[in-house]
């Protein structure tokens, strides 16, 4: 006569369930360890400029929000730069360099463009300078896009 209560076959299934469960276990808390690093804003500018102010137009990608970011105009040949802060520091709800073409939200999405005056910089090219315009994100120090323009 046979006494056990439990087949073979069960005893390993239960085995093979009890395993299957502390794999999920183990893999949920490994999981919630690991950070995920924030996306680089992906975006296209084209920049147009004149001897009064300059234009950045948003041509595709990530929507920009404008205090997030920091403009940099420099003179390639004699290294003259400019930096531009693009967010409103007095809070009354008047930027303070710029003015947005676009909604007015100031969030810089695709079609939408950003017109700085020169007399909001500490450098003003003269008519026929190449600049470059270069967007960083605030306390940034690579570019994360840039375009190249001749003053009219």
């Amino acid at each position: 006569m046979n006494t056990r209560a439990v087949s073979p076959v069960i005893g390993v299934m239960l085995m093979l369930v009890v395993t299957v469960i502390l794999a999920a276990v183990v893999s949920s808390y490994s999981g919630s360890l690991i950070t995920i690093e924030d996306k680089p804003w992906q975006i296209v500018i084209s920049a147009k400029a004149n001897t009064e102010f300059f234009i950045i137009r948003h041509e595709g990608g990530d929507p920009v929000p404008l205090s997030a970011f920091k403009i940099t105009i420099y003179n390639p040949e004699t290294l003259n730069t400019t930096a531009v802060s693009l967010n409103d520091t007095d809070n009354d709800g008047i930027p303070d360099a710029y003015s947005e073409i676009g909604n007015g939200d100031d969030i810089l999405e695709t079609g939408e463009a950003v017109k700085i005056y020169w007399v909001n910089t500490t450098w003003s090219p003269e008519r026929g300078v190449k600049v470059v315009v270069e967007l960083y994100e605030r306390g940034g120090n690579k570019p994360i896009t840039k375009a190249v323009t001749v003053v009219d």
